[in-house]
C-alpha cells in the first residue's frame, strides 16, 4: 500500500502531474492513440505512466474517468519489481530532456 502510494506520488510529480491515478488497470486507446506505444520504451509497473506521458506529450485527448474499482487483497509487487519501476520513471523522465 505505501510503495503504491509513493509510486503515484513520484508519477505525478515527475511523469504525469495530472493524472490522480495512472496505475488504474483499465485504459482505453483509441487507434490513432495506440501508435505512442511504438514509441515506449519501458516495460513493467512503469508502462501506465509512460504511456499516459507519452500520449500527452503527443497532444492527444486524455480524461480520467472514475468507475468502482474491487480491489484484489491479494495483489503484490514484489521488490525488484517495485524498484524497476522507480527507475523506469526516472527513464521516462530523462529520455524526455531535450
Amino acid at each position: 500500500y505505501v510503495m503504491g502510494r509513493v509510486f503515484n506520488r513520484l508519477a505525478r510529480i515527475f511523469v504525469v502531474p495530472a493524472f490522480k491515478d495512472t496505475q488504474c488497470g483499465y485504459k482505453l486507446f483509441s487507434a490513432r492513440a495506440a501508435e505512442v506505444f511504438s514509441q515506449l520504451r519501458v516495460e513493467g509497473l512503469a508502462f501506465d505512466g509512460g504511456t499516459l506521458f507519452l500520449a500527452s506529450n503527443a497532444g492527444l485527448r486524455i480524461e480520467e474517468v472514475g468507475l468502482t474499482w474491487r480491489c484484489r487483497t491479494a495483489s503484490r509487487v514484489n521488490v525488484r519489481s517495485g524498484v524497476m519501476a522507480f527507475v523506469d520513471l526516472w527513464r521516462i523522465r530523462w529520455r524526455a530532456k531535450p
